[in-house]
């Protein structure tokens, strides 16, 4: 049977249209009365409730739309505050802000964004003002450092930029890295690695040496480096080093340190340029080279006895440098303070102690000016070498004398701080008598026979009665015992278990039952002499030897101290000795001064 369901279908697609459109209807018209009714108007007639007069309601109402005097009204809610839709956008935004701020100190690139909103400072915690004055502080560091880096092209000149010199003095003493970084920079690129006098906006006023010296080798009281950044110490010497035309070669046993190499003069030993080597003679015979051993005396080559004949007091300087220590070069002519320059022969390990001595020499100087014991620079003028090894010399004297200049307060300062050095240690004698087991049944025989015989002799010594034949009568089985007078022994010399055993017993005090290996001991006292100090007249001279020993020990701590804060370079021997492959080390032989 054919029925026809077309029209029920199409009636009931109706019916379902109309209530889609209807709900839809129903829904936006809901969303359009909450946008029109949402915001509350302050305004607003308050309404009257029953039981209140007209007055109070009134009052009410003024109340409401004026708020309480003195304090704003509070915006009033909306539906949007209410759904927590302003919170949202708000906490996003934090949010964002935090992200970006993280991202832009992990990578590598980017813009700085701004700081994190902190609340006024008169509102804000003691905590949250100080994070507000430091991020001021680093905000303001990287234009700082920019403004430096842009007047470094310009350098120091005192015609056309008179303010650069400030500027650039005021970056070296900043608290930010960033900006020391940059005014240190600064002022190495006003040089370009020419000497300041050909240099005329070269950054090198007195100030600025002495901060750059601060901090390159400046260390505090702890021995700990004023200025933290590696970096920053390896630039502000390089820096200064310029500035006085002297290069440096910063070598360091640190491996985070990088290295700054310097040109060597030409005809230099480990130039490129050819010089023989010392230890290399002619035969004027046979015309043939002959090596010398490095245990026998060496000739030096010609050009270096030139170039020390050459060094007088009228010359300045040498090219030939050997090593240099915090900058300052040590030359040939350095090494022959004593002998004068024409001496010809030098054994190869008299020349490395000759180096070590003078590395130790330039280390004194400047300790001596760091200290101020050298009161000008006028003392160094002339032929330095052989004022420096007097000054030297009268810095060590001063502060470690070896002679007997030594004050006699000194002696007796030292005589009463070390008082076991002169005290004669007290001596003491005892008595032992020996139990062996081997002469005895057993073990426990023999150690019957010992307990008896301490009773006999601690009750014979309670009565004043010697201890004699009679006591060991009455111990019996006395064959085995043997007796051993000491003679008198100093009380550090005693030794270890009788010491123990002994050491708190008086005059005539008789000591446990010892057990050793051999069987059992007893031991009594028979004598005791006290230490007594000798008084210092007697002592003098030995105290005068152990300060000066002493004070060589202080000499060879304070030398290691400062090499170990110095920086080295050093000429390998290769470049000089022909038959030697083992470079000089860098300061790990300790030369002295005046040994």
């Amino acid at each position: 049977m054919y029925i026809n369901r077309k029209p029920q279908a199409r009636g009931r697609l109706a019916t379902d249209g109309g209530t889609v459109v209807g709900w839809v209807a129903v829904r936006c018209g809901l969303v359009l009365g909450l946008l029109i009714a949402a915001p509350l108007e302050t305004g607003a007639q308050v309404p009257v409730v029953p039981g209140v007069g007209a007055t109070a309601q009134a009052a009410a109402g003024a109340a409401a739309a004026a708020g309480v005097a003195g304090v704003p009204a509070t915006p009033p809610p909306t539906i949007w505050d209410f759904l927590g839709v302003p919170q949202f956008f708000r906490g996003t935004a934090r949010l964002g802000t935090r992200v970006r701020h993280r991202l832009n100190r992990a990578l590598p690139f980017g813009k700085p964004l701004p700081p994190l909103e902190l609340p006024p400072p008169e509102k804000a915690s003691p905590q949250a003002a100080a994070a507000g004055e430091a991020m001021e502080v680093e905000a303001s560091a990287e234009v700082n450092a920019q403004a430096l880096r842009y007047l470094g092209k310009f350098g120091c000149s005192t015609t056309c930029f008179p303010k650069n010199e400030a500027a650039i003095y005021n970056g070296l003493t900043d608290c930010m890295e960033t900006t020391r970084l940059a005014s240190v920079q600064a002022a190495l690129g006003s040089v370009s690695g020419r000497c300041p006098s050909c240099s005329r906006g070269a950054c090198c006023s007195a100030r600025i040496q002495e901060q750059l010296c601060k901090l390159g080798f400046g260390k505090d009281a702890h021995d700990c480096w004023q200025e933290p950044s590696p970096r920053i110490r390896r630039l502000a010497r390089l820096a200064l080093s310029r500035c006085r035309c002297v290069e440096i070669l910063d070598e360091s046993t640190n491996p985070d340190r990088e290295r700054v190499y310097e040109e060597l003069p030409p005809g230099h030993p480990s130039s490129d340029a050819p010089l023989e080597s010392i230890g290399v003679t002619e035969d004027p015979v046979s015309e043939s080279v002959a090596l010398v051993s490095s245990t026998e005396p060496l000739e030096l080559d010609r050009r270096i006895i030139d170039l020390r004949e050459f060094y007088t007091e009228e010359a300045d300087a040498s090219p030939f440098v050997l090593a240099r220590v915090n900058g300052q070069p040590i030359v040939l002519s350095d090494l022959f303070v004593d002998d004068g320059p024409h001496s010809a022969q030098i054994s190869l390990d008299e020349f490395r102690r000759r180096v070590e001595r003078a590395i130790d020499r330039k280390l004194l100087i400047a300790e001596a000016y760091r200290t101020r014991f050298i009161v000008s620079k006028k003392l160094l003028e002339g032929r330095s070498a052989v004022v420096e090894q007097e000054l030297a010399d009268a810095f060590l004297t001063a502060l470690y004398p070896l002679d007997r200049s030594i004050p006699e307060g000194d002696l007796r300062r030292f005589w009463q701080q070390h008082p076991e050095r002169f005290t004669v240690p007290g001596a003491v004698q005892w008595e032992r008598l020996s139990i062996p087991t081997y002469r005895y049944a057993s073990r426990e025989a023999a150690w019957r026979v010992a307990v008896a015989l301490q009773a006999a002799i601690v009750n014979a010594a309670n009565h004043k009665v010697g201890v004699g034949d009679d006591a060991m009568e009455r111990v019996g089985e006395t064959d085995g015992i043997l007796v051993t007078v000491s003679a008198r022994v100093p009380r550090d010399h005693v030794p270890e278990g009788i010491a123990s055993a002994i050491a708190e017993l008086p005059v005539g005090g008789v000591s446990d039952v010892v057990a050793v290996e051999e069987g059992f001991e007893i031991y009594r006292v028979l004598g005791r002499t006290p230490e007594v100090t000798r008084n210092f007249d007697a002592v003098a001279n030995e105290a005068l030897a152990a300060v000066q020993t002493a004070n060589q020990q202080a000499r060879r701590e304070m030398l290691i101290r400062l090499r170990r804060s110095a920086t080295f370079w050093q000429l390998p021997m290769e470049s000089l000795f022909e038959n030697e492959t083992t470079a000089v080390t860098n300061g790990t032989k300790g030369g002295m001064v005046n040994d």
